[in-house]
């Protein structure tokens, strides 16, 4: 009896050689890994202003610019499709600077065992941004205060959805409310995301690609 405390001491400080957390595919899991996933999510669903812009330059009744091309020779799908492409390549301009600063600076996104997937999911994150910008700015007479405030509004909820705020948010829908993770475009990102640097669950990962696609794909025809 008179050891015992010593011994217990010394389980105590050997306890950490054999305990270690992992990930189930092998690599290490930060605390703060699901609020990176998330910041990138809403920071692709945040370039929906440059799909407002783009949208409010092609309209007369709704910005000096748009008098001027809409009484243009051009023809008007040109017009549509090359501010549309313009806002789509600023936008991706932007989200590799941040993906390039959250992996090089904060080292919080680590995308070397799949940085092709990332790449693409990065690419139609952003689509999926810039065509919901399109549309709201697109659709209805309302005011541009009331279309901005969609946009910020739609954006935050959706990042809220999927663990920005709350970092367990995302798994409690998936556990109640499934479905929601399937529609929401930020939690189609932060868990692409999810599969590339810690599950490495390549059939997850291409189904959220493909619904991300089919949503964007949506939002282009409305």
């Amino acid at each position: 009896p008179d050891k015992l405390s010593e011994m217990m001491a010394a389980m105590k400080d050997s306890a950490s050689d054999y305990v270690k957390e992992v990930s189930l595919g092998g690599r290490e899991v930060s605390s703060v890994s699901p609020y990176y996933f998330a910041l990138v999510a809403m920071a692709c669903l945040y370039m929906c202003f440059l799909g407002e812009t783009a949208a409010k330059r092609t309209q007369a009744n709704i910005s000096e610019i748009g008098k001027r091309i809409c009484v243009s020779p051009v023809h008007r799908l040109k017009i549509v499709v090359s501010n549309g492409v313009s806002a789509y390549v600023i936008s991706l301009v932007n989200i590799t600077l941040i993906m390039a600063f959250l992996i090089k600076v904060v080292h919080g996104i680590d995308i070397s065992v799949h940085p092709g997937y990332a790449v693409l999911t990065c690419m139609l994150g952003c689509l999926i941004g810039v065509t919901f910008g399109v549309l709201i700015e697109s659709i209805g007479k309302w005011s541009q205060n009331i279309k901005s405030a969609i946009l910020i509004g739609a954006s935050i909820f959706c990042a809220f959805l999927a663990g920005l705020m709350i970092g367990s948010m995302k798994d409690i829908i998936e556990k109640h409310v499934p479905v929601i993770n399937r529609i929401n475009p930020a939690a189609l990102i932060a868990d692409s995301f999810y599969c590339i640097c810690v599950y490495d669950d390549m059939e997850r990962l291409r189904l959220n690609l493909l619904i991300m696609g089919i949503i964007s794909l949506l939002f282009l025809l409305a």
